[in-house]
């Protein structure tokens, strides 16, 4: 087994979209390209987002350089925890040469 730390991992904020303006989710749409229920927590935004953001945070998920979602938390505490201790594992299995044919 080999481990290493993860890389690539990045911490998004779950929002509740009833609690966030139209403007907000053209904002987002427009410059982020993404889901307005679903934004990175560490991106640099106008502060003006900042109380919205904020204010409709429902949770935390820690997600992976291809998109996935790898873990939801309620708290940013937990969420940036998991993300700093994070590794990745390979377990290598070698066949067994009588099983090869």
């Amino acid at each position: 087994m080999i481990a290493s730390p993860a890389s690539g991992l990045r911490i998004y904020r779950k929002l509740d979209t009833k609690l966030t303006t139209d403007a907000f989710k053209s904002y987002i749409n427009e410059k982020e390209g993404g889901s307005f229920d679903f934004v990175e927590a560490d991106r640099i935004r106008d502060y003006i987002w900042t109380d919205e953001i904020v204010g409709a945070t429902v949770g935390y998920s820690v997600v992976g350089s291809g998109g996935d979602t790898l873990a939801d938390f309620k708290t940013l505490a937990e969420a940036e925890a998991a993300k700093a201790s994070a590794k990745v594992v390979f377990n290598v299995a070698l066949a067994d040469d009588e099983d090869e044919d």
